[in-house]
């Protein structure tokens, strides 16, 4: 997959157009540093103004937040497939949440752990919580549903990052990574 656009890149000036390109770099290898990040142009021309940026962006927040549910009709809530998604249920990337507070995941990770969704998004990483049975999720035929397929297409599953991870390789001519982190703890109740 391609890493993500602007929605309207001719919206932006060509050096901030860049910078954004940069950041999205999906190959870490490629993707520049942070410290060469900070010498691009569109952030050098910041250097000075730090406090009146601040107060723009300040102004900006608050403007955006007063405008945001004010602004919906109740037939753009009901027929607005976006705003469903956030509104109701994040789907399988928790990334579709409006708000990303500890206590707003921790809830729909409970209720997929109830629905005995393991797998979650959360972006390009794979959320995986022990359901502490054996589930009909890891056979063979199961995993052939995941091979060569949009991540979209299917619920989240380790079948799915490992494709990804193959489709990496075979694309870009490299190694991948797998980050593990286990963390021990009490079941959920």
């Amino acid at each position: 997959n391609p890493p993500p656009t602007l929605r309207s890149p001719d919206q932006w000036c060509r050096s901030f157009s860049h910078f954004i390109s940069q950041c999205l770099i999906k190959d870490f290898e490629a993707r520049p540093s942070v410290t060469h990040l900070l010498e691009h142009p569109f952030i050098k021309q910041a250097h000075g103004k730090d406090e009146a940026l601040r107060q723009q962006l300040a102004a900006l927040i608050q403007e955006q937040q007063e405008f945001s549910y004010k602004s919906k009709t109740k037939h753009e809530r009901i027929n607005s497939r976006k705003t469903l998604i956030v509104e109701s249920c994040p789907g399988d990337d928790l990334v579709n949440l409006e708000f990303l507070d500890e206590e707003t995941i921790i809830s729909h990770l409970h209720k997929r752990y109830d629905e005995l969704q393991v797998y979650t998004y959360v972006g390009d990483i794979l959320i995986a919580l022990n359901p502490f049975q054996n589930l009909s999720i890891y056979s063979p035929q199961f995993s052939k549903l995941y091979h060569g397929v949009k991540r979209a297409d299917n619920p989240p599953h380790i079948f799915a990052t490992a494709d990804a991870a193959y489709q990496g390789m075979v694309t870009f001519c490299k190694d991948q990574v797998f980050h593990w982190k286990i963390q021990n703890g009490p079941k959920m109740s």
